[in-house]
């Protein structure tokens, strides 16, 4: 079993991937090109479960439905994975 994310980024198709950044709840990844679009960030949680994220995806949700200046975060699918 591995930890890596960038296994699972390259089991969906992106083998190019980059590290952007890493915190105490996960790591960021570009993604590169590949089947899921051409310029995607993925995050790797650490510790957090689907469950855990379906808060976080509806607040994202409803604050992309108010005019804004800034885009907000837009998470595609697969939107969650486990850990192979």
């Amino acid at each position: 079993m591995t930890t890596d994310p960038t296994t699972t980024y390259a089991r969906w198709g992106h083998h190019h991937t980059r590290p952007l950044g890493q915190g105490m709840e996960g790591t960021v990844h570009h993604l590169g090109p590949g089947p899921l679009g051409e310029d995607l960030i993925a995050k790797a949680w650490h510790t957090r479960t689907a469950t855990d994220l379906q808060p976080l995806q509806a607040f994202y949700d409803e604050l992309a439905t108010h005019a804004t200046t800034t885009t907000p975060p837009s998470p595609s699918s697969p939107t969650y994975r486990e850990p192979p």
